[in-house]
């Protein structure tokens, strides 16, 4: 795996791997598509590499949510955000600053649920980011 594609969009431990898992609170899936990363109410959350926001959107499961579409193939997710600091079709830069993490949606406290798809196409399956991307275990 090659963990060189990409910078952390925060320091953080992991307290939700990706997989299959018990539901956290009644209507959470038993599936997690990416990882919850524990961290303070509001704390940067980083691009990762270059690209593009693909989506910007707020719903009651991911509460404030947003997509990057990375020029190397990839799509990252931002979920749980507390505010989203960039617009639908921007152009985004590693290091730039995305969003702060939030406790929005579905929730238990503070964290940055975070998901990496391979492709370009919004749609994929989610991949581990704990293959691409060293966080605390």
């Amino acid at each position: 795996m090659n963990k060189i594609l990409f910078i952390n969009p925060v320091i953080a431990k992991v307290t939700s791997k990706f997989g299959n898992r018990i539901a956290p609170k009644p209507g959470a899936s038993t599936y997690h598509s990416g990882v919850d990363l524990a961290t303070p109410l509001g704390t940067d959350i980083l691009c990762p590499a270059d690209g593009v926001v693909g989506i910007v959107g707020n719903d009651s499961l991911n509460g404030n949510f947003l997509k990057v579409i990375h020029d190397n193939g990839y799509i990252t997710g931002y979920a749980h955000l507390n505010k989203v600091l960039v617009k639908k079709g921007e152009k985004v830069y590693q290091n730039d600053l995305l969003a702060e993490t939030g406790k929005s949606g579905m929730a238990t406290g503070p964290c940055l649920h975070f998901t990496l798809r391979k492709g370009t196409n919004m749609n994929s399956p989610t991949i581990d980011p704990l293959l691409y991307f060293d966080f605390e275990s």
